[in-house]
């Protein structure tokens, strides 16, 4: 399969691959992508999720069981046409959700595995 075949992929699981941080930078290159599963990859950080800024036509997204924290959920302020964030990443408190209430998600889903959340921002957290 060629860089161009790649360019236009709409979907990529790599669920439980075992990726780390390493060579996560071509994800900046998959522009037309719609939806990305990095769930149960438990060394991809923060440092992935910068690579993910273009992805303008991102819909969905899964973090799950990442170690994915606060500080990284920022770098994904961009991505204006997700509708969907799975986080069960761990290192999520109720300060990363606050942040999240300002997105246009139309759904956030799998919250219930995070370490601290207020009720207050769960209820702001739904459509």
């Amino acid at each position: 399969m060629g860089a161009d075949a790649l360019s236009a992929l709409l979907y990529l699981n790599l669920s439980r691959c075992k990726l780390t941080d390493d060579g996560c930078e071509k994800f900046s290159e998959l522009r037309t992508l719609k939806v990305l599963n990095l769930g149960f990859n438990e060394e991809i950080s923060d440092a992935v999720l910068v690579h993910l800024k273009g992805l303008v036509n991102l819909e969905s997204l899964n973090l799950s069981f990442t170690v994915v924290t606060d500080g990284g959920l920022r770098k994904l302020s961009g991505l204006s046409s997700l509708k969907s964030l799975n986080l069960d990443a761990r290192q999520i408190t109720d300060a990363g959700l606050a942040a999240l209430t300002k997105w246009p998600l139309s759904s956030v889903s799998s919250i219930n595995f995070l370490k601290s959340l207020a009720k207050a921002n769960i209820r702001l957290l739904k459509p």
